[in-house]
């Protein structure tokens, strides 16, 4: 049957024929991969080879500077119905959703200005006039007309230099999208079982579907699980029309997305359960690739906490990843479509929780999660969107080249040097008939291969170095899954980093006498053996700068606790206390803030450890404090999703409580003159990441990210940032692109930025 199948598309794409005289040489200047994903929509159907070629002409110039792994990904309808409901007949017509509706689209540019008051009118304004020239559905394409497009994709691409283009789709476990039903859905709900908060097990036996089907050409019988009828559906289809990658996006590797909150609430509640999901996911992505080994297989994160990825979801990506079947892993950086204000028509206020650098303290776990495996790591790039209404590339361009640059920068610290990810997917490359504009693409070229240029000759990271503790994660799964420890490192920092704490970089915690940084930030030290609990104590008797992060006695090992100021008293946990409470030690660290502020804490007793100083309590005990030597513990606030507000609300009143860990940390980077805020204030976030390259040039990326911190309509934020001594720098700095007010003077770097702009500053030293 697939040999059939297979000559009956070639003879369909003897259609494309390979134009002439638009050959171009290839240029290989970038070591990275590179992927587009676009609607199927988009092409016309009456003109493949025709619509090919536009595609081509416009946005083949992202592929011509990289020479890894280069395609394209396609959305088929999105959901699984198209794989699933594959025949064997390439002149079937694909199944689509039923009664999906794109939201309004509308051509909008910057940034809203003013109070927030004012901004909201404006918002009502820009959102009063749909393009509805835009709109376009999907036509009745069959597979054999697809697997035409994938052919003519590839010749243009040959033709323009990039000889070994792939073409590739996605897939979503969604029951349905944008007010459609998936018609595969409704014959078999089964796989979409989980009653708690919804998601897909990949591991659910189906009922019995005596259909003929391309993999199963007498149905599948009673019981078969979906992974397996899922991956022989998929191998069928990928040979037979010729796809060359599948990725796994929403639902379809984590069970849920964008959002903390796994299939069976905010931890997954015994190791049997977490078990199961774990093995199901890894399931699905082993028989996908056995179904076809030429096809890559790529991965697509939930969009949150990598660790709830895997302590609420289920989903062990380390271990899938060292399972060798996964070739690449999407961290869906969407940060600027969830952090705009105003970049959408429902909302004003979107979910600042998967913000910025929300999204950049996932990526950083992703990446130690993935360290030491094939995988390759992926930023995702986003542009607008192909079915909703934001617009980042247009409205907040200097915002999306800081996560550009931020993100191809994210580091592992591993003992053989740093690792940085392999490329960039970008997403999308339409909104409805829209294309990516001329000047959108150069946009994107410029910044993307500059940004994976510099990131492969950077020779150390400067600033805080998360460290990874999967020990502690890993016994908890197994042997006590339903409590948690305060884990969730990603989202804790996601948070303080705001407050120009640089950090863009992450270790693993067996790794701590292998590699260096100035600011170690632990993940709840607890479940270590021996030797590295011995190596971690040793590190912070010497002077190292530590930051424990974990509850007192539950989560940090006692013997460290008490180094770093704290000592846990036990006793079980009280239920959300919502004030913090400012010591009367905190001295210049409490600067203008309230002696009480609001925020969301589970309440542990715990006492300061002998000659420490404590910076705030909760509920009486303190859960900030500076220990001896270079040392702080810090038990954090929880981080509880929420969307539709300022993201001081979502904190739960008051940034007080970060903006404090933001000190403190600052203050461990200024003991061995490190990199760092030469002062904090709580009403200027601006985040920053520090590095030198191989060259000896020091580069500093500065960005104005947040809204939602305050109402008035001086929305600039500024930052001194204190140079280390050693560095030398005798300037003048200089700017890649020069959006900021920048001067040096006396070892400090002032930066001035305008609201919604980056800055990424370069300081060389002049000997004399």
């Amino acid at each position: 049957m697939d040999r059939f199948i297979l000559s009956g598309v070639l003879i369909a794409a003897l259609a494309c024929v390979l134009p002439a005289g638009r050959a171009m040489a290839e240029e290989s200047s970038v070591n990275a991969d590179r992927w587009v994903e676009i609607d199927l929509y988009w092409f016309d159907r009456g003109d493949i080879q025709g619509s090919a070629q536009r595609f081509w002409d416009r946005v083949g110039p992202l592929y011509t500077s990289v020479n890894g792994w280069r395609g394209l990904i396609l959305n088929i309808g999105w959901t699984v119905d198209y794989v699933m409901s594959w025949s064997g007949d390439p002149a079937q017509h694909i199944p689509m959703v039923r009664g999906a509706q794109h939201e309004p689209w509308f051509k909008v540019g910057g940034q809203l200005t003013g109070t927030t008051e004012e901004r909201q009118q404006k918002w009502k304004e820009r959102f009063s006039k749909p393009a509805n020239e835009l709109r376009k559905d999907y036509e009745p394409w069959t597979y054999a007309e697809v697997a035409d497009l994938a052919r003519c994709l590839r010749t243009v691409a040959a033709n323009g230099g990039v000889r070994d283009f792939r073409v590739g789709s996605f897939v979503l476990g969604f029951t349905g999208i944008y007010g459609g039903v998936s018609p595969w859905y409704e014959r078999h709900p089964e796989f979409w079982k989980h009653a708690d908060h919804g998601g897909v097990d990949f591991a659910a036996p189906l009922q019995a579907d005596n259909r003929p089907l391309g993999g199963w050409p007498t149905g599948f019988p009673q019981d078969t699980v979906f992974a397996t009828v899922f991956a022989r559906q998929w191998g069928s289809l990928s040979r037979a029309i010729g796809m060359d990658a599948l990725v796994l996006r929403d639902c379809m590797f984590v069970p849920t997305a964008y959002t903390r909150i796994g299939p069976y609430g905010w931890i997954v509640p015994t190791p049997e359960k977490a078990a199961h999901l774990a093995e199901a996911t890894a399931r699905l992505v082993r028989e996908s690739k056995q179904a076809n080994p030429t096809a890559l297989v790529i991965g697509y994160s939930g969009g949150c906490s990598a660790v709830g990825e895997y302590r609420a979801s289920g989903v062990d990506l380390e271990a899938i990843a060292r399972e060798g079947y996964l070739d690449a892993w999407i961290d869906q950086t969407w940060a600027g479509a969830w952090n705009e204000v105003g970049v959408r028509a429902g909302t004003f206020w979107n979910e600042p929780k998967l913000g910025w650098t929300y999204q950049a303290a996932f990526m950083l776990v992703h990446a130690a999660q993935l360290a030491g495996t094939k995988v390759r790591h992926y930023q995702l790039v986003e542009t607008f969107d192909a079915w909703e209404s934001w617009d980042v590339i247009h409205t907040a361009p200097d915002r999306l080249r800081w996560g550009i640059w931020a993100y191809s920068h994210s580091a592992v610290k591993t003992p053989t040097g740093l690792r940085v990810p392999a490329g960039a997917y970008i997403s999308w490359a339409n909104q409805g008939t829209r294309l990516l504009e001329q000047q959108d693409v150069a946009f994107l070229k410029s910044e993307i291969d500059a940004a994976e240029r510099d990131a492969h000759i950077m020779k150390e990271v400067h600033g805080a170095t998360l460290v990874y503790n999967r020990a502690a994660l890993e016994h908890q799964q197994t042997t006590n899954s339903g409590e948690g420890l305060k884990e969730w490192i990603d989202e804790q920092f996601g948070a303080v980093m705001k407050w120009s704490v640089p950090l863009s970089s992450i270790t693993r915690v067996e790794w701590l006498d292998r590699v260096s940084a100035d600011l170690l930030v632990v993940q709840t030290p607890v479940s270590l053996n021996p030797e590295i609990e011995g190596r971690l104590e040793r590190l912070i008797r010497g002077g190292q700068p530590v930051m424990l992060v974990g509850s007192p006695g539950s989560s940090i090992d006692p013997d460290l606790d008490r180094l770093a100021g704290l000592e846990g008293l036990g006793g079980p946990r009280k239920s959300h206390v919502l004030t913090g409470e400012l010591a009367p030690d905190a001295g210049s660290l409490a600067a203008g803030l309230p002696t009480s502020f609001g925020l969301k804490q589970w309440s542990e007793h715990s006492r300061p450890a002998p000659g420490s100083t404590v910076v705030y309590t909760v509920d009486g005990s303190p859960v900030l404090t500076l220990g001896t030597g270079h040392s702080a513990c810090w038990d954090p606030p929880e981080n509880e999703m929420g969307g539709n507000m300022p993201l001081t609300q979502l904190l739960g009143g008051s940034t007080a409580a970060y903006v404090l860990a933001a000190r403190v940390a600052t203050r461990l980077l200024a003991s061995t003159d490190a990199v760092r805020a030469a002062d904090i204030e709580a009403g200027q976030p601006v985040a920053l990441a520090a590095w030198t390259d191989e060259t000896g040039v020091r580069r500093i990326l500065a960005g104005n990210l947040e809204e939602g911190i305050s109402d008035g309509a001086d929305l600039s934020r500024h930052v001194g940032v204190r140079l280390p001594a050693e560095w030398k720098i005798t300037g003048p700095p200089g700017q890649r692109w020069a959006n900021a007010e920048v001067t040096l003077a006396n070892g400090v770097l002032e930066i001035r930025l305008p609201q919604a702009e980056s800055s990424l500053i370069e300081l060389r030293r002049i000997e004399k």
